[in-house]
């Protein structure tokens, strides 16, 4: 039953992922930090060989929230014939925690989620499954795609609900792979936090673009840097370009920037702290879901200028028109040049839809509410 009500039970809850980074990782610390404040016990398995400091510092934190606390497994990302045994031991885990609902969050999470339950009947826990883009973007006739998409069909039958973050997602799973029961789908966006609609300082010596992201292909580092040249014609004057990230493609994108100053290259850092060195943020993806990166920096009221990928016109709603094509470095050098010290009142329209739409809090209420309701159709 609900909060709230006479006959309320708290429900015991596993979230499982692989790597602990980016939107992803979040989005399954601030679920799972809500679901704990609602009187919920929690607990998260996910990869221990990637996340670095960072995740190790944000475990610690969370931690003490969680009744049934963080379990690290090594986690590959491809598929391997070592998953089935690591499927084995996370099965041995979930059977140790008991839970009610078992969440798995990107494709290997929710391969891993399910898998311990594809030939168990009805005593098993509810069973629900974000996809966050990854898989999603494969193509439908590559061999990778055969392999990905084959095994969600197959994990169907252990399924109790499809979570998307976006309607782009729900429509792409829907096209690429197919929806086993419209009643078992919801579409619920990503939240922010009360702290993000903050104001944002920003130096006085502060750059003029800034991008955040893991650096690779998806992310379009190499777009941006091939745009800027096209803004600096357009302004008649040289651009500061702060690029913030890690990733197995960052050699490659030093090379590429190599020819210009204007480039800086930094290790990862928060969001916001990201924001305060530049006046412009940047999002130059090839394929996204419902970038973080996006509603945290419109949250800020931080000037963005981003491609038209994934639940990205979503985020913009009446203003999805500003939004550049994937992959043209002339259109997004434009669009840069065009946006940059610009103040029309884009910024406090997106805030507003971001403060309407976007709430932390709304996630979690309807998040916890889907758990509810597949329970009741399990018993």
């Amino acid at each position: 039953m609900l909060p709230g009500t006479t006959s309320f039970v708290p429900l015991r809850i596993v979230y499982v992922m692989r790597s602990p980074v980016g939107g992803l990782f979040r989005h399954v610390v601030d679920l799972s930090r809500g679901m704990a404040a609602k009187g919920h016990e929690v607990g998260i398995i996910a990869d221990d060989s990637t996340g670095g400091d960072r995740a190790r510092a944000v475990f610690q934190e969370l931690e003490p929230e969680l009744a049934l606390g963080v379990t690290r497994i090594p986690m590959g990302r491809e598929v391997s014939a070592g998953d089935l045994t690591l499927a084995t031991r996370i099965k041995v885990e979930l059977q140790r925690l008991k839970p009610d609902v078992v969440h798995g969050h990107g494709a290997k999470g929710g391969a891993f989620a399910r898998l311990p339950y594809l030939m168990e009947g009805s005593k098993r826990p509810v069973l629900a499954y974000t996809p966050h883009g990854g898989s999603l973007h494969y193509k439908k006739g590559s061999m990778a795609g055969r392999i990905y998409f084959g095994l969600e069909r197959m994990l169907f039958r252990a399924t109790d609900l499809l979570l998307f973050e976006s309607e782009y997602a729900r429509t792409t799973y829907d096209q690429k792979i197919g929806l086993p029961n419209e009643r078992k789908v919801r579409v619920i966006y990503n939240g922010l936090r009360p702290e993000e609609f903050e104001p944002l300082p920003t130096g006085m010596d502060a750059l003029d673009l800034v991008l955040v992201g893991e650096l690779v292909p998806n992310k379009g580092v190499d777009i941006l840097i091939e745009a800027v040249p096209h803004a600096e014609k357009r302004l008649g004057r040289r651009l500061k370009t702060l690029i913030v990230g890690a990733g197995k493609f960052e050699e490659e994108y030093h090379r590429l920037a190599s020819g210009h100053s204007g480039f800086i290259f930094s290790k990862p850092m928060p969001a916001r702290e990201a924001f305060s060195k530049a006046r412009l943020m940047i999002l130059a993806s090839r394929n996204e879901s419902l970038p973080y990166i996006v509603l945290e920096a419109i949250a800020a009221k931080m000037p963005v200028v981003a491609t038209r990928v994934g639940g990205v016109p979503e985020i913009f709603g009446p203003d999805e028109g500003l939004l550049v094509d994937k992959e043209d470095p002339e259109a997004l050098g434009r669009e840069i040049a065009e946006r940059l010290d610009v103040h029309d009142g884009l910024e406090e329209r997106l805030q507003a839809r971001a403060k309407k739409l976007f709430r932390v809090e709304t996630m979690v209420e309807a998040v916890e509410q889907a758990y509810f309701e597949a329970k009741s159709l399990r018993t």
